[in-house]
């Protein structure tokens, strides 16, 4: 059964663009994101009562926990489902956040003194000169100021929570 959960996971996770951008036609994105994170909870509370495991670990682990799912279920999935619902093409938003990976490894290098080699710096310059053509191709359409601003920074908010968790992983591989 838990071989299935990686599928189960990725289904839920790419459901909420191809979901989300239906879902606030009719729904507060913040209520409609509400709903999904409450029923996902319950899911939780469920398979770990079932499955006799712990629930809740250490204060510091919670916060940090928190912290990161503030940033990619909060203001990620908040700004983009916010950027729906007030106009924004599901596509362009898909393909700004797109960015992750390119502004994630440009920030590595600062944040955590990781050296970036020459061909990675290809691949990166590739990656951002790809998604901006098209980008560029698909702002022929009326773009509302306000959901290119959600947009944007819900691309920074899940940068900073892939930094975050790295920072969290990068900590603890040293401890270990």
């Amino acid at each position: 059964m838990t071989k299935s959960f990686p599928l189960l996971f990725i289904l839920l996770w790419s459901s909420a663009f191809i979901s989300g951008k239906e879902i606030v036609q009719n729904a507060s994105p913040f209520a409609a994101l509400a709903f999904r994170f409450g029923i996902v909870t319950i899911g939780f509370l469920v398979f770990a009562y079932l499955s006799n495991d712990k629930i809740f670990g250490k204060l510091k682990n919670i916060i940090e926990s928190l912290s990161t799912g503030i940033l990619f279920h909060g203001i990620y999935l908040g700004g983009c489902w916010y950027a729906f619902s007030i106009g924004m093409p599901a596509a362009i938003v898909a393909l700004i956040v797109t960015l992750q990976p390119i502004l994630t490894n440009i920030l590595s290098g600062p944040i955590f003194g990781e050296k970036i080699s020459w061909k990675q710096w290809v691949g990166i310059s590739l990656g951002f000169i790809g998604s901006v053509t098209v980008l560029g191709i698909d702002f022929g359409k009326e773009i509302p100021p306000l959901g290119l601003l959600a947009t944007v920074l819900a691309l920074f908010a899940i940068t900073a929570g892939t930094l975050w968790q790295k920072k969290i992983e990068w900590k603890f591989s040293f401890v270990s």
